[in-house]
């Protein structure tokens, strides 16, 4: 047998031994159906983790302040809706719109946020944010500030922007609900999080909601019902500023129904300036380089 022939045999023994259906005659256990395709944040080392943000799921991003939930959110809506085109509605209960598309130009230019408020910024940069601006604008982003926090009020909100608008991602930030503040009727804390769980499955699209709640507080991962599915996503920092400051380390730990350890970790590197995450060892190649104008979005 040639050698490209032995090559070629080893591999397809592998893959076959390796498929679902030879594991579940092995196993005697049911083949797993389909995997859902999931949405790609743009962070490539959190889409290893995640496999994507999965159509009917819904995902919480819990962590304390300063550990930059918001920024992850925001930059993630920006992947979706200027990266890849994919429409998505950003829901936020503190911040204005405009802050929200400067937020999320300032990640796309890879420009510092905080210093773009209060000194002039290079030619190079003005070109770049203008570029992002005019991607953000063009693209199928909709940020919906100061919305109802009520339930059924968030909930007919969430439908015009999937049935109406076509929204196949929706991000809400830091709903009262999640940490057991909402002064509503209803829906309060592990309830709220499981009623976003089944908002998420009846509209058949993913769900990123953030909050500063524990990861057993949300009701994402218990009784879930069938067709209904939820994660947990902990964000924390795990280490001091890396070069010059500009950069920290984050880690993100996944959890998943019935386990009380995370099932995966992965550590991110942190642009504080521009709000930004990357894979490590992406962002400090990035700030070298930086971004050229067709490549604003790049993959983290």
């Amino acid at each position: 047998m040639k050698r490209r022939e032995l090559v070629q045999a080893t591999l397809t023994a592998g893959l076959i031994l390796g498929s679902p259906r030879f594991l579940a005659v092995v196993t005697g256990r049911p083949a797993p159906g389909p995997r859902r395709r999931g949405l790609a944040t743009g962070i490539g080392d959190l889409d290893g983790l995640l496999g994507g943000l999965r159509p009917g799921e819904l995902v919480v991003l819990v962590g304390p302040a300063g550990a930059g939930k918001t920024c992850l959110a925001a930059q993630v809506a920006a992947h979706a809706a200027a990266g890849c085109g994919i429409p998505a509605a950003f829901f936020s209960l503190d911040d204005f719109t405009d802050d929200v598309r400067l937020c999320m130009a300032c990640q796309l230019a890879c420009v510092d946020f905080v210093r773009e408020r209060i000194v002039p910024l290079s030619e190079e940069e003005e070109r770049r944010l203008a570029f992002a601006r005019e991607m953000l604008d063009k693209s199928p982003l909709s940020i919906e500030p100061r919305y109802d926090p009520d339930p059924e009020q968030f909930a007919r909100l969430a439908r015009d922007r999937v049935r109406k608008d076509g929204a196949r991602l929706l991000l809400v930030d830091h709903h009262p609900g999640l940490t057991g503040e909402d002064p509503s009727r209803g829906g309060r804390g592990a309830a709220f999080g499981r009623f976003l769980r089944g908002l998420a499955a009846e509209l058949g699209v993913p769900i990123l909601a953030v909050t500063r709640a524990e990861p057993g507080e949300v009701g994402t991962t218990d009784g879930a019902a069938e067709g209904e599915s939820g994660r947990v996503l902990t964000l924390r920092r795990v280490d001091a500023p890396g070069l010059d400051g500009a950069f920290e380390a984050r880690e993100v730990a996944l959890h998943e129904a019935g386990r009380v350890e995370p099932v995966g970790r992965v550590r991110l590197c942190f642009w504080t300036g521009t709000g930004r995450f990357w894979s490590r060892g992406v962002g400090e190649a990035a700030r070298a380089a930086l971004c050229s104008e067709d490549r604003l979005v790049c993959a983290g």
